[in-house]
């Protein structure tokens, strides 16, 4: 059963207006031609929408008609003009969610670009650890993710942009700021603060097992503000520190062997970003592309 969008208008017109001058008028239609299409209305249906008597005045099944016709073309209109709006680049937000290695060393750089291009677009940024940014996106709460991989779901498309590797980030006054490097067997005599880093290591295969730490901190700030009041040292990856954090707490890398952590971009595999979404990424591509280029000179 087709029935034109055109003819459920004329319909609902008719039957608010009880007039068929004035429902042509607003319809920018003759009379005639809108009693034509309400009449093939009525034949594809099966049984009349208006009185015979009376075309003007709903039958009873007219009116049970009417209601949702109604829902119809408001969606249809909302439809449109979602459809005219992405035509023309008109956007209302773009909400995504990253670790804070990407809030600190990329975003900076690439959010304002973004805002001379798409200026009346929203962003909405959550800051997070990979594992709830992962539920983040498998729940469509975000558009996309820029974290490590948590697990191996299906219904997610995981992009590799950079690497990084894994090491001891502790206070600048601790005894192990002076190393040039660690073992991992060497972590067992460290007052360890666990971390969502500490559950992703435990899952390597052929890396020994971590010590379980006694305090688990969630939280970035509070984790880098407990480490810097000398509380404890904690696993982290080299781009976990923040630039700003860098005077007062130092990065030990880990051998023996190398662990190498990946970031990169996380969404469903089945759903398409749009362009506010894909300019993002693209600009975040553009920008490790620079940071690359700049530590080979």
């Amino acid at each position: 059963m087709h029935i034109p969008i055109h003819t459920l208008r004329y319909f609902v017109l008719v039957a608010e207006t009880r007039s068929y001058k004035l429902a042509a008028q607003k319809a920018h239609r003759t009379q005639p031609a809108l009693s034509l299409a309400l009449k093939q209305l009525e034949a594809t249906l099966g049984q009349p929408v208006f009185e015979p008597q009376d075309r003007t005045r709903l039958t009873t099944f007219g009116a049970a008609c009417l209601q949702p016709v109604k829902e119809l073309l408001e969606h249809h209109a909302k439809t449109s003009e979602t459809l005219y709006r992405i035509a023309r680049h008109e956007y209302d937000a773009v909400t995504f969610a990253c670790v804070p290695t990407a809030s600190t060393h990329l975003l900076p750089f690439v959010l304002p670009k973004f805002s001379e291009k798409f200026p009346g677009v929203e962003i909405s940024l959550l800051d997070d650890n990979s594992k709830n940014i992962e539920t983040m996106v498998l729940s469509g709460r975000v558009d996309f993710g820029v974290c490590s991989v948590s697990s191996n779901d299906p219904q997610l498309h995981f992009e590799p942009l950079m690497q990084d590797r894994y090491g001891i980030i502790c206070s600048r006054h601790h005894t192990v700021a002076k190393k040039k490097q660690l073992h991992w067997h060497e972590l067992d005599d460290l007052p360890l603060i666990g971390s969502v880093a500490h559950e992703q290591l435990n899952q390597v295969v052929g890396l020994p097992a971590l010590p379980e730490p006694k305090v688990r901190v969630w939280n970035m700030m509070s984790l880098l503000a407990m480490i810097e009041r000398g509380n404890g040292v904690t696993i982290l990856a080299a781009l976990a520190l923040p630039p700003s954090h860098s005077d007062r707490l130092a990065f030990v890398p880990i051998t023996g062997p190398t662990v190498q952590r990946e970031l990169g971009i996380l969404r469903l595999a089945k759903k398409s970003l749009g362009p506010p979404g894909t300019e993002i990424i693209g600009l975040i591509k553009r920008h490790i592309k620079t940071l690359a280029a700049a530590s080979r000179n």
